[in-house]
């Protein structure tokens, strides 16, 4: 959804004189995600869009998205945990 955005704001900029770029994560014919840089020229309000497979740039893999959410998220339970004990300290401190 994301590159899907970033797809619709690079195609709405009739006005712009200079080409625009974006790395955008499409969908190809055979329903595989892939990596391309897409650059846009426009002249007299007709787009001139090219994408190129970009496969020098990394796209993180589902399983490293999903082990960084894991990571991310014990981090967070401990962090919980350490402001938990504060807050009994305090509370213990006020009686």
């Amino acid at each position: 959804k994301e590159d899907r955005n970033k797809a619709i704001l690079m195609l709405s900029q009739i006005t712009n004189p200079y080409p625009v770029t974006q790395y955008l994560i499409l969908q190809t014919s055979n329903k595989l995600f892939m990596n391309f840089k897409c650059t846009i020229q426009w002249q007299d309000s007709i787009g001139h869009l090219v994408c190129t497979e970009a496969k020098n740039i990394k796209v993180p893999s589902v399983l490293s998205v999903q082990k960084s959410l894991v990571n991310t998220q014990k981090r967070l339970e401990e962090s919980e945990k350490h402001l938990n004990n504060v807050i009994k300290i305090l509370d213990i401190r006020k009686h």
